[in-house]
C-alpha cells in the first residue's frame, strides 16, 4: 500500500526512495494497494545495489542476457549486455532506473500524472 508521502516503494523487503515525480504521482493513492512495474532494461546488475536476490534463471539470447531473480517474494528480471555467467541459486545485487517506473492500481489499470 502506498504510505506517507508515497515517496518510498518496496522491492525485495527493502524500501526504495522514489523520484519525486512518483511520489507526487502516488500521494492521490494514499492507503491503495499499488503494484509497480520496471522492465528489464530498466533493472540492472550492480554490486553496491540495495536489492540482493536469488538468481533463478540465466537466459542468454546472444548480445545480452536476462537475469531471472526472487527476493522477498519479488520476482526480478535484469537484462543486461553480452553473455553473465551467474550460477542458480547465487545472489546477486541489483539496481533500479526507478525514473522509468510504472505504476498500477488494484485493478491493473496505469496510474498516469
Amino acid at each position: 500500500a502506498v504510505e506517507d508521502d508515497g515517496g518510498a516503494i518496496g522491492i525485495g523487503g527493502r524500501r526504495l526512495p522514489l523520484p519525486e515525480s512518483a511520489a507526487r504521482l502516488l500521494r492521490a493513492h494514499r492507503g491503495q494497494e499499488v503494484a509497480m512495474g520496471l522492465r528489464p532494461e530498466d533493472v540492472h546488475l550492480d554490486p553496491e545495489g540495495k536489492v540482493a536476490a536469488r538468481v533463478t534463471l540465466v537466459e542468454p539470447t546472444g548480445g545480452e542476457s536476462y537475469i531471472y531473480a526472487e527476493a522477498a517474494g519479488d520476482a526480478l528480471v535484469a537484462r543486461a549486455l553480452g553473455a553473465v555467467r551467474l550460477p542458480l541459486g547465487a545472489e546477486a545485487r541489483f539496481g533500479f532506473d526507478l525514473d522509468r517506473a510504472h505504476f498500477f492500481d488494484r485493478h491493473e489499470r496505469r496510474i498516469r500524472g
